[in-house]
């Protein structure tokens, strides 16, 4: 088994946008602690990406190491302390959370590595966008939709689906379903083994799974009688909102025993997810008028770097996080970062429901009580 010597991050998708600027941000806010400490090398820090395409996870490794090896430095204004990247230590394994034998294998991969998993990101995902629909953005620009068209994109996106092999849809297992799985693996390891999800016998911290969310996620296009959303018209919203109900139950569920959930959504950001959208041209086109509509809609983050910005902050031990709350990635007119709270929509009643739907759908009813 791996060291597992100080904090240990776990990061679903993290070879290219949010995920891998996640990764970054970790590293330099580690470093950077440690600098302004006067320690002489930041404490240890793992990093594994789990990602679906290892050859891009490689690359994007041994950026990550070059960064690390670089960023106490940086940090440290100049006093000569090491550029030795030993001190974070980027693991590597391989995860299609649309394939639920891939979910199982990392799931055994990590509890083979890993004694405690400090941090869970669930961040891979996709989002499928047939069209879009330029009539109703104009149609409804001065109308009573446009602040929901603004802010989530409803209505504007048309949004589209495909079955797996297995026969689930394909945006619901890969944003919901297999990060499910993952992470009920990682709480109910076979032959009950000790889980490296929970309270750290040492420092009494608690592991934190965080799920990224969107400002997308919409409680009216979900339904509970259809779990996988196998009839909404909009699966990524729909999904989305999953994540954000499930996140009540699982708190009150795991908590006592040192697990805490938390949505996070890193807000409209121009990543590889917003490229499948309209071309990379046309967000550079407009994005002075998007900055200027940030004196409105705050979820207007548009960098990478200003999207990870809560994701980050939730990571830092000493944030209290609320168990009813989500919370997001904002940017203010000026361009400057901040982090919003508000309380999830739905109630426990609804998502104990949801998490019941989804022991049956991920076929766990037998090994989770």
């Amino acid at each position: 088994m791996g060291s597992s010597d100080g904090r240990v991050i776990v990061i679903t998708g993290a070879n290219r946008g949010i995920g891998f600027c996640l990764a970054r941000k970790l590293i330099a806010d580690a470093a950077s602690e440690s600098a302004s400490s006067a320690l002489e090398k930041p404490p240890q820090l793992t990093l594994c990406l789990c990602c679906r395409n290892l050859q891009a996870a490689r690359a994007a490794a041994e950026s990550l190491r070059s960064l690390a090896a670089a960023a106490f430095n940086s940090a440290s204004s100049g006093r000569n302390l090491t550029s030795d990247s030993s001190w974070c230590r980027i693991d590597l394994c391989k995860l299609d959370t649309s394939d639920f034998d891939s979910v199982r294998d990392c799931t055994q991969w990590l509890l083979n590595r890993y004694k405690r998993i400090d941090m869970l990101y669930l961040n891979a995902g996709i989002l499928l966008v047939s069209r879009v629909d330029w009539f109703y953005l104009i149609r409804n620009f001065i109308s009573r939709e446009a602040w929901s068209m603004l802010t989530t994109g409803l209505g504007v996106l048309v949004q589209a689906d495909f079955d797996c092999q297995d026969g689930r849809r394909g945006v619901f297992k890969t944003n919901v379903g297999g990060h499910f799985l993952l992470t009920m693996g990682l709480l109910h390891p076979p032959d009950g083994a000790p889980s490296p999800l929970g309270r750290h016998s040492a420092t009494g911290q608690a592991s934190r799974v965080v799920w990224t969310s969107s400002c997308n996620a919409s409680r009216r296009h979900f339904k509970l009688s259809d779990p996988e959303c196998r009839h909404s018209m909009a699966p990524y919203a729909a999904g989305k909102h999953a994540i954000d109900l499930l996140c009540l139950h699982l708190n009150s569920r795991y908590q006592p025993a040192g697990v805490q959930f938390c949505p996070v959504d890193p807000g409209l950001v121009v990543t590889n997810l917003a490229e499948g959208i309209v071309p990379l041209w046309f967000w550079y086109l407009a994005w002075p008028l998007l900055c200027l509509l940030r004196l409105l809609v705050t979820s207007y983050n548009l960098t990478a770097e200003n999207g990870v910005h809560a994701l980050a902050q939730v990571a830092h031990p000493g944030e209290r996080l609320r168990p009813d709350c989500k919370y997001f990635s904002r940017t203010g007119l000026l361009g400057r970062p901040y982090m919003g709270v508000e309380p999830i929509s739905g109630s426990q009643d609804e998502s104990e429901m949801l998490y019941q739907s989804l022991l049956d759908y991920a076929e766990l009813r037998d090994r989770v009580s």
